[in-house]
C-alpha cells in the first residue's frame, strides 16, 4: 500500500508540472484573479485528503483506475462556492463524490479584484497493478 501512495503523488504532481512547464516564460498566469501557481499550491496541501477517497474505493475495488476532472468557483472571499465532477473516467460515484467534497472545503486566498475564479482541476489515479502492468 505505501507504493500506491508515492505512485499517486507522482501522478498528481505531475499534472501539476505539466501545467508550470507550460507557461515557462510568459508572465504570470492568472484564472481569473488567482495566479495557477496559487491554486496548485492548495491543491497540492489537500492531496493527502484527495488520496484518501481514491484508496478507499480502491480497497472494495482492486482495479479501480481513471481521472476526475473537478470543476469549482472560488467566490470573492476565497472560499469554494461550487463543485463537480466532470469528465470521469473513475467511474466511481463514491471517490468521485469523496472528492468534491474535498475540494469544495479547501479555502483559497481571495481573488485579486475580488469577483469569481471558476477552475477545472483534473486528478489522476491508478493501483500499484495497473502501473506494473503498463510499465512491463
Amino acid at each position: 500500500m505505501r507504493n500506491l501512495a508515492v505512485l499517486l503523488a507522482v501522478a498528481t504532481l505531475c499534472s501539476v508540472e505539466s501545467l508550470a512547464e507550460e507557461n515557462k516564460g510568459a508572465e504570470k498566469p492568472l484564472i481569473g484573479g488567482l495566479d495557477k501557481s496559487v491554486i496548485d499550491e492548495y491543491i497540492k496541501k489537500h492531496i493527502p485528503m484527495i488520496r484518501t477517497c481514491y484508496t478507499n474505493e480502491l480497497e472494495k475495488n482492486k482495479g479501480l483506475a481513471g481521472s476526475v476532472s473537478v470543476k469549482f468557483n472560488i467566490g470573492s472571499d476565497g472560499k469554494v462556492t461550487q463543485a463537480s465532477a466532470e469528465g470521469s473516467t473513475l467511474s466511481n460515484a463514491a471517490a468521485e463524490s469523496c472528492i468534491v467534497g474535498v475540494v469544495k472545503g479547501i479555502e483559497f486566498p481571495a481573488p485579486a479584484g475580488g469577483g469569481n475564479v471558476e477552475v477545472s482541476y483534473p486528478f489522476a489515479f491508478t493501483s500499484d497493478k495497473k502501473a506494473a502492468k503498463k510499465n512491463k
